[in-house]
């Protein structure tokens, strides 16, 4: 009797043994409970550079220690691993199973097909539990984007994800000469598109410029048709996009558009009346004259408010800039291009999650400002309430951590590069209650039976895309026309069919 209670008693042990070493897709969290006091080292991988070891070991020793206060007996084991080597070290470990529990799931990797693939933990239960205060100050379209098949598998470390709208680069001096600057501005900003109407007032500047011979290097053929011929699409994947605001979403082709043919038609124009540079076709980079005083008269980018300011403060007053705002900002369904993960295989996903709600909310403050910035008088020094970093004999910071890889940046100091009031801009004006937010919200297409298809048609892209924009061609129709039918060829219907069907099923299964 006494040994068949024995056995029993046995087998109860080793089921509950294979339980808690069992996890499923998606991470199973039963196995992380701790008490308070409870000794556990989590291992923490992310990107960053190398900096003197002594100072990361000082930094890494004071952060543990200081953490130990606000968790007990939760200590951190980091492995920094350089941007160009992360996505392949990390599938090593992910591989090889490696003692892993936070994993910086940032834009080096693909973290829809990790978190598909099971690589990571889904964090929707854990979240309401250990992560109330994220939930708070993170705002809810930001974790929408981070779902993949319904449910959450990161943290975003939160930063800027959108702009004001576009935004068209001249040079100071000839704009203050030649340009009529509240009339252009207007022109551009009263339509969601720049039209005919628009690229021809543009246009009228540049032939001002050529009569008095201050055309210098022309227009960059590497921005200003790709910004301004996009600015009311958002990109579903690659260049296949949908029209914001429209009634009916529908799945195009970028090139399709009469926006993008519209650019296409201009560039060969300007082309042929010079202001674009003779020989781009044979330039290695359209881009090369940008920013440059004696190099192109006219570029583009995305808007901020106060970047011609940044511009100054970077070494280049001769930089102006119009901003092109015929929509508000506007909140894509893609996922953040930073985040942190749980491994999906973490035995500590409590305190892990312990650790990524004081990374991403205010509580954690100092601890964030610590890891990424190191000690004050040290490493940094705070000047005008900004960090002011202390540098070696060649000039590179002692010590520094990306912000926007360790959590949420809007916690942290501001950088001496950040405009004053940047992160209040950010959060009340570009990312606030005015912006718009994607009707895919929490979408991620699956294109596992499309690999084929898009291969061969970036392929075609990347034929056709940069001698169209440089407008150097004898027949430019006929380029595009021959680019279209390739693209057809290569599955371009069967790819907007298949994205359609996806979102639509989507947008069904939400109502």
């Amino acid at each position: 009797m006494r040994k068949r209670g024995l056995l029993v008693l046995l087998c109860v042990f080793l089921m509950v043994g294979m339980l808690s070493g069992c996890g499923g897709k998606g991470g199973n969290t039963d196995s992380s409970v701790r008490t308070d006091g409870q000794e556990i080292t989590l291992k923490w991988m992310l990107a960053g550079g190398a900096y003197s070891p002594s100072d990361e070991a000082e930094v890494r020793a004071l952060y543990n220690e200081k953490l130990a206060e606000a968790l007990p007996g939760v200590q951190i084991d980091f492995e920094v691993v350089p941007f160009g080597d992360y996505a392949q070290r990390l599938q090593l470990a992910l591989t090889a199973r490696e003692e892993l529990d936070l994993i910086w799931s940032g834009y080096v990797i693909s973290y829809v097909n990790e978190a598909a693939n099971g690589s990571f933990m889904a964090m929707d239960d854990l979240l309401k539990e250990y992560g109330k205060d994220m939930l708070e100050e993170i705002p809810d379209w930001a974790w929408e984007q981070q779902r993949v098949n319904g449910k959450i598998y990161s943290v975003p470390n939160m930063q800027e994800v959108t702009n004001e709208g576009k935004a068209l680069f001249f040079q100071t001096e000839q704009g203050a000469k030649y340009m009529d600057r509240e009339k252009l501005t207007k022109i551009l900003n009263s339509s969601p598109t720049v039209t005919q109407e628009g690229w021809d007032a543009i246009g009228e500047y540049l032939e001002v410029l050529k009569q008095n011979g201050e055309l210098k290097k022309g227009v960059s053929t590497a921005s200003v048709p790709s910004f301004l011929s996009n600015t009311n699409t958002e990109a579903i994947v690659d260049n296949f996009v949908i029209v914001r605001g429209a009634d009916e979403i529908k799945v195009e082709h970028l090139f399709e558009r009469p926006e993008k043919q519209l650019s296409f038609d201009v560039m060969a124009d300007w082309y042929k009346k010079g202001y674009i540079v003779e020989d781009i076709a044979s330039m290695e980079s359209a881009s090369q004259y940008e920013f440059k005083e004696d190099g192109n008269v006219l570029w583009a980018h995305n808007y901020f408010k106060d970047i011609e300011i940044g511009q100054r403060n970077n070494g280049r007053p001769f930089v102006d800039v119009i901003p092109i705002k015929g929509l508000p900002p506007y909140i894509s369904m893609g996922n953040a291009a930073t985040s942190t993960s749980i491994a999906a295989y973490s035995t500590n996903a409590i305190p892990a999650m312990e650790v990524l709600d004081l990374m991403n909310t205010k509580k954690g403050t100092d601890l964030f400002n610590l890891l990424v910035y190191g000690v004050e008088g040290k490493h940094y020094e705070m000047k005008n309430n900004k960090v002011s970093y202390i540098r070696d004999a060649q000039q590179k910071p002692l010590y520094k951590l990306e912000r926007w890889v360790v959590g949420n940046t809007f916690n942290g100091h501001m950088l001496e590069s950040d405009p004053d009031g940047w992160f209040e801009y950010l959060l009340n004006d570009v990312q606030g209650p005015t912006a718009e937010t994607s009707p895919l919200l929490g979408f991620k297409p699956d294109v596992s039976k499309l690999s084929t298809e898009l291969t061969h048609i970036r392929a075609v892209e990347g034929e056709f895309s940069r001698s169209l924009n440089d407008g150097a061609l004898p027949d430019h129709r006929a380029t595009y026309e021959e680019m279209m039918g390739k693209l057809k060829t290569a599955g371009l219907e069967k790819v907007k069919a298949e994205l359609q069907s996806q979102i639509d099923a989507f947008l069904a299964a939400k109502k």
